[in-house]
C-alpha cells in the first residue's frame, strides 16, 4: 500500500497532493511537542516543524508502511533538533553567535527564585554534548 502522500518533484508545476495538508495537520502537533521537549524552549519549534516536514516530503518514497509515519517523523525530529544543536554549539565555539539567548521562562506557578534556578539548569544542559 502506498502512503497517502507522494513526492512532488521540484521541477513540476503540479499542486501539492491533497493528503499533504492533512498529514501536516495530523502530525505537526506531535512534531512540535517533541521538538519543544528536546529544545526546552519555544523559540525554534516552528522552524523545526517546518524543517521536519520538508525533509519528510523529500524522503517520503522511503516510507514503506504508512502506519510507521509517527515513529518516522519522531526520528526526523530528533535528528533535526540534534543538527540544530550542533550548529548552535559550533557557532558559539567560533564566536559567531554574538548574543547567546537567555532562556526565557514564563510561569505564574514558579517563583522568581525557581525561574532563576531553571535558567541555570538550562545553561548547564546547553554545555552538554548533543548526544546526551
Amino acid at each position: 500500500m502506498r502512503p497517502h502522500l507522494s513526492l512532488v518533484g521540484t521541477q513540476s508545476q503540479s499542486p501539492a497532493p491533497v493528503g499533504a495538508g492533512d498529514a501536516f495537520r495530523t502530525w505537526s502537533g506531535y512534531v512540535a511537542a517533541l521538538a519543544f521537549r528536546l529544545l526546552g524552549r519555544e523559540a525554534e519549534v516552528d522552524d523545526v516543524v517546518q524543517d521536519v516536514f520538508l525533509i519528510a516530503l523529500d524522503g517520503l518514497g522511503n516510507l514503506r508502511h504508512p502506519a510507521a509515519a509517527k515513529s518516522w517523523l519522531g526520528t526526523l525530529t530528533v535528528r533535526t533538533v540534534a543538527r540544530r544543536l550542533r550548529v548552535q554549539k559550533l557557532s558559539r565555539f567560533f564566536g559567531l553567535d554574538a548574543h547567546e539567548e537567555e532562556a526565557c521562562f514564563e510561569s505564574t506557578a514558579a517563583s522568581p527564585e525557581q525561574l532563576a534556578l531553571l535558567t541555570q539548569v538550562w545553561k548547564v544542559i546547553d554545555r552538554l554534548p548533543v548526544s546526551e
